[in-house]
Parts: structure tokens; C-alpha cells; sequence
């Protein structure tokens, strides 16, 4: 069954637009603007590595973020006010909430992620945190702790400790990726944790699998779980989608001076090591991972970013890739070598029906931004997009409510605070492009409905397909939102939604331009 939620086409925000007001947009290039000094962003950051994540955990329908500043800081929580702007109040898009909602006496965080790990409805949060040492029982950061925060803002107006913290003898500030996967099918979500070790020593350099046997009981399954993760050094980046088209999430990891490392599911929480046969075989300084159906052909393909250059994993739609980024036009960084891609997202920044590519670098390089021309050929447009994109992690989201995705990229040494860059780009041109932004309820499956899958199909005859992940690239929480293009078509002729259970659902005709939200 599928309801829609109160969420609908938004009518414009003029305080804000007007504030933020950017220059015209040309022909064929990005509008975005860096619009951190003017919305309310009051946070520094001592770690240029922290993680952050983005998340609705209030409830209201406006995206909120959480930032995890590594060893000395404990999380700061930020709360969207869009309700508040769309009223008429003027104030700050973003306000600091972290004294009134996080929990009590916390402790320093390195990474997190927004999820229903209980799943009742509202958005907790799962963290790495320093553990507790057992001779002074005080946080020691030498040691790591998965902790779980119960969210609790409807009756104690707080996240809450949700279970004794699951302790792990690695140091926080290496773990580099988490994401969140219903990995045997149980309907609620299990923890994959990548350490990527210290710079000069990877001694300790490994994955783990935490299974959620129903919390509050969290257990550590990588001795047995079946790939060869206790071992696997350098892994930067993880994600769970499905790339052979059976609905069972499988396993990509980019992977730091290694080959990158592959594995299919196999059923029953069984996974298995395909790596050769996928193709999957680069070996570099793999750093950051987008997903994403970016040629419109109903399969997931993927994108990894390296030192100067990218790897785009092409898929056959049986879960068999081969790199054609020299032909696709997305390789090569500007600035050469001073350009170490990091964080990377396949997003349509236009509205035009098709994924373009963004990734961001640290050093002196720019954000690379590369334009998807509709038949899966890119076309580098950093030069003309002209902001200065830099920093170890990017997300893209909506957090103005307006139908494009705007980015908020963190993590650069020149840089002391998140970076958020509001899109103009569809607004700018001639008509407007359409747009339809699809959230998921899980009733057979986990609550968030990660693992889904959504085709929308328009009169025009195009298909596009999006995958619900949570977690993706390097140090970053994704919002549980999928975002299409509809270009100039502003109706919907049939969404299709693939729910993890296996169940499948279609609907249409639909209007577009508004948030529509679908569940099982």
C-alpha cells in the first residue's frame, strides 16, 4: 500500500532566495554558491577528517546534519529551520542544537550515521566513539566503540545512550567508512565498519561486520561472516547495493594502495568473494565511491575516485563491470597531480533526467564537475562551474526544499567549518526543469527501506532508476531521499518501487514537483 505524505510542491522561499540570490547561470554549466557565512553555520572543526551525516530526525520533513569531529570533539547537532522560513520567520536555515538534543556528558566521536535501527519511526543515530578503558574506566583514544543513540526528541526531547557501547581495540580516528545494510535479510540493519589505520601504519588496517540481533544486542560477526574483511587493508569507502539485479545487497569497497575488493550476497547473510570475476580490479589510491544508474540502464554502476584520475566501473547488468572512464570523459581531475580525488557523488544537478558527477579533491585542486549529456557521456565543466569545492567528503541533498540537490562538503585543511553550496541550476533555466523527490517506508522490510530500489518513468520514455543506500563514500551519512530529474516532462507516467522483501509496487500517473512519500 502507498500513501503520500503532507509534503508538496513548496511555494518559494523568498527570504531566502533573495538573500542567497547568485549570479545567472550560462548555458551548459552548474549554478552553485557558497552560502556558509549566511546560514547559520557557527561550527569549527579541530580534525579535517571528521565524518557528518545528514538526516530528518525530527521528523519535520527539512534535512538536518550531524557533524563527528574526530578525537577531541563530541557531536554537534544542527537542525534545518526551513519550516520556520517558509512561515516567514526570519531566521537562520540551520541552527546548533546539540546542548538541547544530544545526549548528556557524550564523548568524542570520529563517525555517524542517521538510521531507524529500532525501527519505530524516527531516525536514531549509530556512532564510533572513543571505548572505555577497562583499568581507569575513562574514554581512551586508543580504543573504539560503536555506540547506538536511541532517538528519544518525542518524549525526553533527546538522542539517549541506547546500549552499552560495543568496544572494538582500534583507535576512532581510523575508521574511515560506515554503512548501514540489512545484510541477512531480517528486516532490521546491521553495521559495516572500515578502518583504514593510521598514515605509515596500517598494522591494524581492517573491516567489520556488526550484526543487530534486535537491539539493544549488537554482535561482532567478521571472523565468520565469510570474506576475508579482518584481513582487508586500506579500505577507504563501502557500500551495499545490489549489481547482479537479484535484490540482495552486495558488497564494494575502494581500497587504498590494494586492488579494490567485491563480493556478491549469496542469500542468508552469506557472502562471497567475486572481485576477479566482477572485473573489479583497480589498484591505486582508490579514496571515495559513488553509486549510481548513471547511462539509464537499470543497473548500478560505480565510480571511484584517485590520485589525479577516476575509475568508472561500467555494469553489464549481471553484476560484471569493465572501466570506461577515459571513454566516458571523467578520468582525468583538473589540475593533474595536485588533484587527490576524495569524495565523489553521482547526483543530477540540472534536473535534466541524467546523473552528473561531482568529486571533490584535497591539495590545490578544484571541484571536479563533469556533466552528464543524457546518453552517459560526461563533459567536464569544472573550470566554467567556478567555486572553489575542496575537502575529503561531499553529500548532496536538498536542504532548501526547492527540488535541485545542493552540496555540503567537509574536510580540508584550509577550511574550518562544513561548506554548504546551494543549487541554482535548474532554476536558471529556460522553463525550469521538473523534479519528483521519493521517500520510502518499510513495513515487511527495515523501516528506512534501505536496500530499495525506485524506477520512475516519464511520457518521454525515459527511465531512470535510483538505489537507497545509507552510506557511500568517505566518512559520510546519506540522507534517506531519492532525488529525479524529470527535465522538461512535469508528469510521471509509473513509479515502480522494488522494496527489500522482494514485494514490488507500481503507481501512476503522477504529477511531479513535489515530495512523495511511499510506503510498503
Amino acid at each position: 500500500m502507498f500513501k503520500k505524505s503532507a509534503l508538496s510542491l513548496l511555494p518559494p522561499i523568498t527570504f531566502s532566495l533573495a538573500a542567497l540570490a547568485a549570479v545567472p547561470a550560462r548555458a551548459q554549466q552548474f549554478d552553485l554558491v557558497d552560502v556558509t557565512d549566511r546560514i547559520g553555520i557557527d561550527f569549527n572543526y579541530a580534525d579535517n577528517r571528521m565524518g557528518f551525516a545528514i538526516g530528518d530526525f525530527d521528523g519535520d520533513g527539512w534535512q538536518d546534519f550531524a557533524v563527528f569531529a574526530a578525537d577531541d570533539q563530541s557531536p554537534s547537532l544542527f537542525r534545518n529551520q526551513g519550516a520556520l522560513i517558509q512561515a516567514g520567520q526570519r531566521v537562520p536555515w540551520f541552527t546548533n542544537v546539540t546542548a538541547q538534543r544530544m545526549p548528556v556528558n557524550d564523548i568524542p566521536t570520529s563517525l555517524g550515521a542517521f538510521a531507524d535501527l529500532d525501527n519505530d519511526g524516527d531516525q536514531d543515530m549509530v556512532v564510533t566513539r572513543r571505548g572505555i578503558s577497562p583499568t581507569t574506566g575513562q574514554p581512551d583514544p586508543a580504543l573504539c566503540a560503536i555506540a547506538y543513540y536511541e532517538n528519544k526528541i518525542s518524549t525526553t526531547g533527546r538522542f539517549e545512550f541506547g546500549t552499552s557501547p560495543l568496544r572494538i581495540a582500534h583507535s576512532p580516528s581510523t575508521v574511515s567508512s560506515l554503512a548501514l545494510v540489512d545484510h541477512d535479510g531480517d528486516a532490521d540493519l546491521d553495521i559495516f565498519l572500515a578502518y583504514s589505520g593510521n598514515v605509515g601504519d596500517y598494522t591494524h588496517s581492517r573491516c567489520f561486520m556488526i550484526q543487530n540481533n534486535g537491539l539493544p544486542h549488537l554482535q561482532d560477526i567478521s571472523a565468520t561472516w565469510g570474506p576475508p574483511i579482518s584481513t582487508l587493508q586500506r579500505a577507504l569507502s563501502v557500500v551495499f547495493a545490489d549489481f547482479n539485479g537479484d535484490m540482495l545487497p552486495d558488497l564494494h569497497c575502494a581500497v587504498d594502495f590494494y586492488r579494490d575488493f567485491h563480493c556478491q550476497n549469496m542469500g542468508g547473510g552469506q557472502f562471497m568473494d567475486v572481485t576477479q570475476s566482477a572485473n573489479t580490479l583497480n589498484q591505486g589510491s582508490d579514496m571515495g565511491l559513488a553509486v549510481g544508474d548513471f547511462d539509464n540502464d537499470l543497473d548500478l554502476d560505480i565510480y571511484s575516485t584517485n590520485i589525479n584520475i577516476g575509475v568508472l566501473y561500467v555494469n553489464d547488468g549481471l553484476g560484471h563491470f569493465v572501466d570506461q572512464a577515459a571513454a566516458r570523459g571523467c578520468r582525468n581531475f583538473a589540475n593533474g597531480f595536485t588533484s587527490i580525488g576524495w569524495g565523489t557523488n553521482f547526483v543530477d544537478l540540472d534536473n535534466d533526467q541524467d546523473l552528473d558527477l561531482t568529486v571533490i579533491p584535497t591539495g590545490t585542486g578544484t571541484g571536479n564537475f563533469f556533466r552528464n549529456d543524457g546518453t552517459g557521456q560526461f563533459t567536464d565543466v569544472t573550470i566554467p562551474t567556478g567555486i572553489d569545492l575542496r575537502g575529503y567528503s561531499i553529500i548532496d541533498f536538498d536542504f532548501d526544499k526547492d527540488g535541485d540537490q545542493d552540496l555540503i562538503a567537509m574536510g580540508n585543511g584550509l577550511l574550518t567549518s562544513p561548506r554548504f553550496y546551494m543549487n541554482n541550476t535548474s532554476a536558471q533555466t529556460t522553463g525550469q526543469n521538473h523534479w519528483v523527490v521519493i521517500e520510502l517506508e518499510g513495513t515487511l522490510s527495515n523501516r528506512d527501506a534501505i536496500g530499495a530500489q525506485v524506477v520512475v518513468r516519464t511520457p518521454d520514455g525515459v527511465q531512470q532508476m535510483r538505489a537507497l543506500m545509507a552510506g557511500h563514500s568517505y566518512r559520510t551519512g546519506t540522507p534517506k531521499t531519492l532525488h529525479f530529474g524529470l527535465g522538461d516532462s512535469a508528469l510521471i507516467s509509473e513509479i515502480e518501487v522494488r522494496w527489500p522483501s522482494g514485494q514490488v509496487a507500481r503507481l501512476g500517473p503522477l504529477v511531479g514537483d513535489r515530495y512523495l512519500h511511499l510506503t510498503e
